[in-house]
């Protein structure tokens, strides 16, 4: 069954698919910044296993203060928003390794339908701008 659309109505669909498509570009980021945070994580621990006396430690925007490495064995890690659990090291970077994994394979999802929906969005908007041409036509035609 061919169903028809308004002008308006295509009007609206676009401008739906483009906060969807938004919506997606910012969990998008999101991926990704976690994935910076896994990946530095993973560097940063696997420098602690190398037995430095110190390291460099990032506190906050410009602030780094040096710490005196203890035990290069073990860390905490999180398992819940507040939650922290004892771990070695080497257990920890093959979890974050899966999580790294996993969140890279959803960012990879995520950018399949980031693609489907500015196919889509670029689709509303061609035929918005063939509705309007033909609007032209007719006015400067009659």
């Amino acid at each position: 069954m061919k169903q028809t659309f308004s002008e308006q109505q295509i009007i609206q669909m676009a401008q739906q698919e483009e906060a969807v498509l938004q919506s997606k570009q910012n969990y998008l980021q999101q991926l990704n910044r976690v994935l910076k945070d896994v990946v530095l994580g993973i560097e940063g621990l696997k420098e602690i296993q190398k037995k430095p006396e110190s390291v460099m430690v990032k506190l906050g925007p410009g602030i780094m203060v040096e710490a005196k490495i203890t035990d290069n064995t073990n860390c905490m890690r999180a398992f819940a928003d507040n939650g922290f659990e004892k771990a070695t090291i080497k257990d920890t970077i093959g979890w974050l390794n899966d999580k790294q994994k996993n969140v890279e394979t959803q960012a990879q999802k995520v950018n399949q339908d980031v693609a489907k929906s500015k196919q889509k969005l670029n689709e509303l908007i061609g035929i918005i701008k063939q509705i309007q041409t033909e609007k032209s036509k007719n006015i400067s035609g009659k």
